[in-house]
């Protein structure tokens, strides 16, 4: 008994002397944190919670699941600036952060800007994403990023970063002077629904991108910042305190000028330190960076290898067509062509009407050649659509063609259209030339022969008992209606494969021929059914 009460004793004594060496093993870690707080707080005044998320409308869960999105011009673009490449970017992370639960969205920006109608896209997909977004400028946001922080929730800088400078301008320049009054009122109307809807200083945004707008600070605790017009037509004008932009100038504001008008929400070194200002301890911080996929996606979405892989598809079609019966060449043609429109997808420039548009006309003209052949008016509709929907392909889908024909397209949207156009020229061209070489070379299309059946004879002899060529040569000759006819109930060789079109041998001559039931291997024997269009309908024997 006094052994049992010793052992007890002794454990329990033992679980005792344990406690506090637990607790003291997670002391470090809490002192180490709180060293890091307090060293950020010495440097930059951040401290836990002092952004002051729900200020902004922002709630957030004590450990939250945090995506952060890098908006550059170096990793995440196409063409070095916010385009419709970017925008697809932000679209699908913002897609994927709302699928998967995330509770904030963190964009990281850091560029000179780019299309405005790619910002736009962005915006209207930062407002439809039901996880908040802030906008941490890493060091600069002009022209079309500081839109983009606009759309935001919230906007913090890092010190020395820069965010303004968003007068829109074409891709050669100025914009003409009898658009210029347009396109800065879009621009105005534009920013002050971003600041309406997320509470920022709409004079301030306005003199961002409007250069006639003058822009002053007041005394006025409600009206802190007025146009100069509005300050104009005040019966009581309030004391200025500022003017922050005279006309002929475009506003851009440094991180602590952010600050104090209050457009920033305050200044941070880097995302964990923005992280320790909104007062959150994340469970989990996913930086979606651009993928492999992605990368090389973007590399082979040039136009270039685009129209390569249009001509290396259409060298399979007429390479198959002039030597039938493998199949492999339908199906490089398939593959190429499939990636030729994933790839115009991904960049933006296709979409479900281009691919629809491909496969009707595509399935057409297996149809007519196939099938049921309609003498020309079926294939004739097939190419024209098959044509159409590539020509479409490389027109981005942001370039609206109804506003570039009506003249209300802008200088940016005119100029992708050139480019579109330039590299969908040269893609029918490869294609004419194709199809011209092909049938030069002795490429045979199913069912063209059907306007006009010929036979070729490699004797002496043909079933109808008359000497055409000498041993050794090949002619050929048209069948006419009734010799075709007399076919009918005769046993033949399958010369190719029949898929469902292809060629048979009876005594000596090849016919066209297309398979009634399942595709025919070559050298099977097969019997004429019936003759359909000029055609010999046949089956397995």
């Amino acid at each position: 008994m006094q052994t049992s009460f010793r052992i007890l004793t002794s454990v329990a004594f033992w679980l005792f002397l344990q406690v506090p060496l637990v607790l003291a093993a997670e002391e470090p870690k809490d002192a180490a944190a709180a060293a890091i707080e307090q060293n950020m707080a010495a440097q930059s005044g951040i401290v836990k919670g002092s952004l002051n998320p729900a200020k902004r409308g922002i709630k957030l869960p004590a450990k939250p699941k945090v995506m952060i999105i890098p908006v550059n011009d170096e990793e995440t673009t196409k063409y070095g600036m916010i385009d419709d490449w970017q925008a697809n970017f932000i679209e699908r992370r913002l897609r994927r952060a709302a699928e998967e639960k995330f509770d904030l969205v963190i964009l990281e920006i850091d560029t000179y800007g780019g299309k405005v109608s790619a910002c736009e896209r962005i915006n209207r997909a930062i407002a439809a994403c039901p996880v908040p977004v802030v906008a941490f400028v890493k060091a600069k946001a002009f022209s079309g990023g500081a839109i983009i922080s606009l759309g935001s929730k919230m906007i913090v800088m890092a010190p020395g970063s820069r965010i303004g400078g968003a007068k829109a301008v074409s891709l050669f320049g100025e914009i003409p002077e009898s658009m210029r009054q347009k396109v800065d009122s879009d621009m105005r109307a534009m920013v002050s629904n971003l600041c309406d809807a997320n509470n920022y200083p709409a004079p301030i945004a306005v003199g961002m991108v409007n250069s006639e707008a003058e822009v002053i600070e007041t005394n006025d605790p409600q009206k802190r910042f007025m146009l100069g017009e509005t300050y104009d037509v005040q019966s009581v004008k309030p004391e200025k305190v500022k003017v922050w932009k005279n006309k002929g100038q475009i506003l851009t504001l440094t991180a602590n000028e952010a600050v104090n008008v209050g457009l920033a929400s305050g200044i941070v070194a880097d995302t964990d330190e923005l992280q320790v200002g909104l007062g959150i301890s994340p469970s989990s911080v996913e930086v979606a960076a651009i993928t492999p996929a992605e990368r090389s996606a973007r590399f082979v979405s040039h136009p270039i290898w685009s129209v390569l892989l249009v001509l290396i598809g259409l060298v399979a079609l007429v390479w198959e067509l002039k030597s039938p019966g493998h199949g492999m060449g339908y199906i490089a043609f398939a593959f190429c062509l499939g990636v030729f429109f994933w790839l115009q997808v991904f960049s933006a420039n296709a979409g479900l009407f281009e691919i629809a548009l491909f496969g009707i006309g595509a399935a057409i003209i297996a149809v007519e050649l196939f099938v049921f052949p309609t003498f020309g008016a079926g294939l004739a509709a097939g190419i024209i659509m098959v044509v159409g929907s590539l020509i479409l392909a490389f027109v981005p889908e942001s370039v609206s063609l109804i506003n570039v024909i009506q003249g209300k397209g802008s200088a940016g949207d005119i100029a992708l259209l050139k480019e579109g156009l330039m590299w969908a020229t040269l893609t029918v061209v490869i294609l004419i030339g194709a199809v011209v070489t092909g049938l030069i070379q002795g490429a045979r299309m199913p069912g063209l022969s059907r306007l006009a059946l010929r036979a070729e004879v490699n004797s002496t002899t043909t079933a109808f008992g008359t000497d055409l060529v000498a041993a050794g040569a090949v002619a050929a000759v048209a069948i006419p209606e009734p010799s075709r006819q007399s076919l009918v109930g005769q046993q033949a060789v399958a010369e190719t494969v029949l898929r469902p079109a292809g060629k048979i041998r009876i005594g000596g001559l090849t016919h066209d021929a297309v398979s009634e039931g399942p595709y025919i291997d070559a050298g099977t024997p097969v019997v004429v059914l019936r003759v359909n269009a000029g055609t010999l309908v046949v089956r397995q024997a």
